[in-house]
């Protein structure tokens, strides 16, 4: 997988990450939606950090 899509991959799923964050714990608890905010924040950027640094299988791109 080149860079690129990597780069789209990771906005893609830290942007799901922080909505589902932020919509499922409003349902289930009454966390401050400051708190919500943040955690939904911080997990969507640890969800981008790991697609980032992933490497493409063996065999794949070699252009990254």
């Amino acid at each position: 997988m080149t860079r690129d899509r990597r780069s789209w991959l990771a906005v893609v799923l830290s942007a799901i990450t922080a909505i589902v964050l932020d919509i499922f714990p409003d349902a289930a608890t009454s966390f401050p939606m400051l708190h919500r905010w943040v955690i939904a924040i911080i997990l969507g950027a640890a969800v981008a950090a790991v697609v980032l640094r992933s490497r493409p299988p063996m065999g794949g791109d070699s252009r990254d």
